[in-house]
């Protein structure tokens, strides 16, 4: 996962480094899609939560359109919905706080 601080709605340059690098191990035209998981911690409202998953996810997907059609990646905004640790810490609350890919690729016969 790509993990944010608090309050951050956008990827920082390292983590816009480590996705290029993603990205450039792929075989990018065996990709069918990619989707974007975006969670939030527990820490604002709902709506509040929502926004910031989407616009971490927007932030992600500008960067993954560099290297892949758009109409191949998928934003599934998901706020403090399926945390992977409790918000009962600064620390757990950063693991929830996140991005995931699924790439889903191609499968060829040979």
């Amino acid at each position: 996962p790509i993990n944010f601080e608090r309050n951050v709605r956008k990827l920082t340059a390292t983590q816009i480094e480590g996705l290029r690098a993603l990205l450039q191990e792929i075989p990018l035209d065996e990709i069918k899609s990619i989707t974007i998981h975006s969670y939030t911690d527990n820490s604002g409202t709902p709506d509040i939560n929502m926004v910031y998953a989407n616009e971490r996810a927007i932030s992600a997907h500008h960067i993954i359109a560099e290297y892949v059609a758009a109409d191949k990646i998928i934003h599934r905004i998901w706020g403090d919905a399926d945390p992977v640790a409790a918000n009962d810490t600064e620390e757990n609350r950063y693991l929830n706080r996140r991005i995931e890919l699924v790439i889903e690729l191609w499968v060829t016969a040979e």
